[in-house]
């Protein structure tokens, strides 16, 4: 069953404070295009599974 996502983009302004707000955080940085490209797909665990989207989930939460 495909499921339909409403989603809210935020403002200029909002989109700016978020951004404003990930630069100020040094423990977090924004991840680079290169990190990207260093990114692999974490092992599926036992209690996960795929859904028909591609997206990952726990089982029982």
């Amino acid at each position: 069953m495909k499921r339909k996502i409403d989603l809210i983009y935020p403002t200029d302004a909002e989109d700016a404070a978020i951004n404003r707000g990930i630069a100020l955080d040094a423990d977090n940085p924004e991840l680079t295009d290169q990190d990207f490209t260093h990114l692999r797909d974490a092992p599926m665990g036992k209690g996960c599974h795929q859904d028909d989207d591609g997206l990952s989930a726990r089982s029982g939460v």
